[in-house]
């Protein structure tokens, strides 16, 4: 959730859903509140507030002007929206799962289309497509880390392209308790695996690995490649003679 209140392509993409126009965002930016987070303490006002007037001339002057009868409704469905998610915000932290295994943040569609945008500019002499883009899972994995403040090791058969990840999307049936007793019949979702038995695959499932860490902003992608590449370096190093060739399960438990 911290994500999404702190994501400004989620805050532009949602202003722009309820009707709001690209010139009032822009104002909205150039006065640095262009966020979920920060829309909800700009100032001191509730929603549950039944005076209006903060919430009135926070606006003005956040506008330069006071905003039409339309914007106003529209800016004030935005703030209940920044106050209600921050207020979620907070309770998952609280309420939190205490396994680090599951991946209880997602980035937002918006956030994640700006970073994947930006990550093909920077780095420009990589092939993108859906054989080599990290899926939406493996993003989560490491952006639920950055939340969490919580390190768990990724092995590399969980480093699944977009490709490989529709191709392997499965749902089991499963029978649950609701809450009053019934019984609910929905869906089982198994986490996508892809296989890194060969170096290739798993060169490949590394690389993957380096651009969701990079797009999580865990880690750059030129830091983790560099690791990724001395790693290698030694797969193919020829050794002296009397020793051994270093192996792949080598250098899987040196990642490790």
């Amino acid at each position: 959730m911290s994500s999404t209140l702190d994501s400004e392509a989620a805050f532009t993409d949602r202003a722009q859903q309820i009707g709001l126009e690209r010139c009032v965002i822009d104002k909205i930016r150039q006065k640095k509140f262009a966020t979920f987070g920060r829309l909800a303490f700009g100032f001191a006002y509730s929603p549950q507030s039944s005076d209006e007037a903060p919430l009135r001339e926070f606006l003005t002057n956040l506008l330069d002007e006071a905003p039409s009868d339309d914007q106003l409704a529209s800016l004030r469905r935005l703030f209940f929206e920044s106050h209600t998610m921050a207020l979620t915000d907070v309770r998952q932290r609280v309420e939190s799962n205490p396994d680090p295994a599951v991946a209880t943040r997602k980035l937002p569609t918006a956030e994640r289309v700006a970073r994947q945008q930006a990550q093909e500019k920077r780095l420009g002499g990589l092939v993108f497509n859906p054989t080599t883009i990290p899926s939406n899972h493996l993003v989560d994995l490491f952006v639920d880390m950055v939340e969490t403040g919580i390190l768990t090791y990724i092995k590399a058969e969980t480093c699944c392209s977009r490709a490989q990840k529709v191709e392997t999307i499965r749902k089991d049936p499963a029978v649950s308790t609701a809450a009053a007793g019934l019984l609910k019949l929905g869906t089982n979702n198994t986490d996508p695996a892809c296989e890194a038995n060969t170096e290739m695959k798993l060169r490949s499932a590394w690389q993957r690995r380096s651009l969701a860490m990079d797009l999580a902003g865990l880690a750059s992608f030129e830091v983790t490649e560099t690791w990724n590449q001395f790693l290698f370096t030694h797969l193919v190093r020829e050794q002296p003679k009397g020793f051994a060739k270093i192996s792949l399960q080598q250098i899987l438990d040196t990642d490790k």
